[in-house]
């Protein structure tokens, strides 16, 4: 069953979607390491920055965006209020890199999930 959303939402939710600019990681199976610590044991299983950031996003339309996603997909919204730009970020996409270095509003902004 697919959610319809009213226009307002609909042009928030789908004004934009990240296009995930692939960086390249290094392609060695990282070795588990364990670090005691106190009481307990860290376990590392990732290399450092093995999960990257999207660095300047590129966005796509509204009408762009609306054949490529499903009415419910879920995405994190944000808009300026002094400017009223508006983002979307499909949480897609922040599964596979967690982090968006982005610029809302004319300020730097970091999304996160």
């Amino acid at each position: 069953m697919r959610v319809k959303f009213d226009a307002a939402v609909r042009a928030l939710l789908l004004a934009a979607a990240v296009t995930a600019s692939v960086v390249a990681v290094n392609a060695q199976q990282p070795s588990r390491t364990e670090e005691r610590i106190g009481d307990g044991i860290m376990v590392t299983v990732l290399p450092k920055d093995a999960i990257p950031a999207i660095c300047n996003p590129e966005f796509i339309s509204r009408e762009q965006a609306e054949p490529l996603m499903d009415d419910d997909e879920p995405v994190l919204g944000l808009v300026d209020p002094q400017t009223g730009q508006a983002r979307a970020y499909s949480l897609w996409h922040l599964d596979r890199h967690e982090i968006v270095n982005d610029r809302l509003g004319g300020k730097p902004i970091a999304v996160t999930w």
